[in-house]
């Protein structure tokens, strides 16, 4: 069965970009800054979905990463080969003794030696993260007290102003009904009861 127009065409693009590769991703690059929006721009459900997107790629490069310093640390080597210091000195390793001696064996060994940069470097990262967890824990324990004395406060500042309404509500309506009821002759101070 043949392919469809489609497929003709995409690998056509597919073969374009691989002959051109740095010319295409460069436009690429371009093209993604020309249209980048910033996150301010965006809603909070299209800033969350790219915010998925940005931690699963960056996920995949440090996955790569960790492939390729695994593989480096595979095959990595001194760069000096057991041949170049047994000439200078004059020395010979064991396979050479048991090749002259009649082994089978007729290549010889070469000198490996592991550098363990990565190690040191793990060690900091750990002491980072863990720094960096107990200070987020200890600030998420900050906030929640302090919510705490918010909530505290808020309850007591309501209490304190229903307090004081019932105060005012109590002075005002004294104001408006007086206690003893002034009739004519009680307005008169002077006036005395004849005894």
């Amino acid at each position: 069965m043949g392919k469809s127009r489609a497929k003709i065409q995409k690998a056509y693009r597919e073969r374009l970009k691989e002959k051109n590769k740095e010319d295409y991703l460069k436009r690429e690059r371009e093209r993604k800054r020309r249209n980048y929006v910033s996150s301010h721009q965006l809603s909070e459900r299209d800033r969350e979905e790219r915010n998925r997107r940005n931690r699963a790629n960056l996920r995949e490069f440090y996955a790569r990463k960790r492939a390729e310093r695994a593989h480096q640390d595979s095959i990595q080597t001194s760069g000096y080969e057991s041949r170049g210091i047994e000439e200078d000195t004059g020395l010979e390793t064991s396979d050479e003794r048991h090749t002259r001696n009649g082994g089978n064996e007729t290549e010889r060994g070469r000198l490996l030696v592991r550098l363990d940069f990565n190690e040191i470097n793990r060690g900091r990262q750990k002491a980072a993260l863990k720094r960096w967890k107990r200070d987020r824990s200890a600030a998420v324990s900050r906030v929640r007290i302090l919510e705490q004395e918010r909530d505290k406060l808020k309850t007591k500042l309501k209490s304190t102003q229903r307090a004081l309404q019932r105060v005012r509500k109590s002075t005002e309506s004294t104001k408006h009904v007086p206690s003893v009821e002034l009739t004519p002759i009680r307005q008169n101070e002077t006036w005395r009861p004849q005894i």
